[in-house]
């Protein structure tokens, strides 16, 4: 349990504030480790240190603020960072930009809010991105208040309820999720390189049918 009790003091400290700034943090491309001190904290509030509502109300509400925020500046200035910095490298134009826009919002960009929750570093990422793709905001708050409850849910109340098993559990899941990424990135490519496939052929079947 040491990765859990190098923050027990910064919780009997600073309580249920520094619960939701790093929730809220993570919301705006700020890595902090929201994660393990959501459940460092319902660890302590299963041991009666802490309120387990307000450790869960603090968590939800910072991710949620922080999301929104993250969705705002992505949304306001997120396109203009990337064409800016990606003509200057050479990495991206408009033209680029609005195929993956297209890509975002047609296939699962909510089930993509949804389990970026639940990764780092997509978690500090995606709010950012769906604002910056112009994720319709209606949408976008529907799957991350979906997204921010599940992972409040799995990660405090549940923490909270399997106190004796958490530890060895957030263990075997840390050690495990540098594979979850892998399989992550693994199945957007996949889909990416299906939709150029189709695409391709979408394009080769246009040809025919004018050269017939």
């Amino acid at each position: 349990m040491e990765y859990l009790q190098w923050l027990t003091p910064y919780l009997e400290r600073y309580s249920y504030s520094i619960i939701f700034v790093s929730t809220l943090l993570d919301g705006l491309l700020i890595p902090a480790p929201s994660q393990i001190l959501l459940i460092s904290a319902s660890l302590m509030a299963a041991r009666s240190n802490m309120n387990i509502y307000l450790v869960l109300l603090s968590a939800w509400s910072g991710a949620m603020i922080g999301a929104l925020l993250g969705y705002l500046l992505g949304h306001s200035a997120g396109r203009k960072w990337l064409l800016y910095y990606g003509k200057r490298l050479k990495l991206i134009n408009e033209t680029q930009i609005s195929r993956i826009e297209h890509y975002f919002h047609r296939y699962s960009s909510g089930l993509v809010v949804i389990f970026s929750r639940f990764v780092d570093p997509l978690r500090q990422l995606i709010s950012f991105i769906a604002g910056m793709l112009e994720m319709p905001f209606q949408r976008f708050i529907f799957y991350t208040t979906i997204g921010a409850t599940s992972w409040v849910i799995v990660w405090g109340a549940g923490a909270y309820l399997l106190s004796a098993h958490v530890p060895k559990l957030f263990s075997l899941i840390k050690e495990a999720e540098p594979n979850l990424i892998g399989i992550g990135v693994a199945a957007l490519l996949i889909t990416l390189l299906y939709w150029l496939w189709r695409r391709r052929q979408r394009q080769r079947s246009i040809k025919k049918f004018y050269h017939h």
